[in-house]
């Protein structure tokens, strides 16, 4: 698959669907943030716990990884620590 200029990066990002996705990474990570803030991740021991806090964290820094990737492609900074999947 051919990877997007920055110019249409840039494009699609100005446009609706592309200001509305990103938006909606953030608010998915704000509502992970908040629910760890409100004890949303407590199990019903130590391990569960840990485990649960593990997921959320993992959650929160592959939508951070994902922003952060946008903005790259954008200014055409992108890393190659980022393109490995």
């Amino acid at each position: 698959m051919k990877e997007p200029t920055a110019e249409e990066v840039r494009g699609w990002r100005e446009q609706s669907v592309g200001q509305y996705f990103e938006e909606m990474l953030k608010q998915k990570m704000e509502d992970l943030k908040d629910g760890w803030a409100n004890g949303g991740y407590t199990g019903e021991n130590a391990e569960m716990t840990i485990q649960l806090n593990s997921e959320a964290i993992g959650k929160v820094q592959q939508i951070a990884d994902i922003l952060i990737d946008l903005e790259e492609m954008s200014t055409d900074e992108r890393t190659t620590e980022s393109t490995e999947y």
